[in-house]
């Protein structure tokens, strides 16, 4: 199980705007280049269902 606004790899608040309720466009990931090599780092059952904080996904994308 996870909580749809924690970062899965930190449990911080990970500032998604579609968890929170709002549009995609008010999300900090659309100014972001999403890299692949971040989604293979999560636990399949997260794929595509939860989302990094930006801090983490600096240190992932590095």
């Amino acid at each position: 199980m996870f909580e749809p606004l924690a970062c899965p790899v930190c449990q911080q608040v990970n500032q998604c705007a579609v968890s929170a309720g709002k549009p995609i466009e008010d999300c900090w990931c659309l100014s972001a280049s999403v890299k692949a090599v971040i989604s293979d780092k999560l636990r399949t059952e997260l794929k595509g269902k939860a989302c990094v904080c930006q801090s983490c996904y600096q240190k992932l994308s590095q």
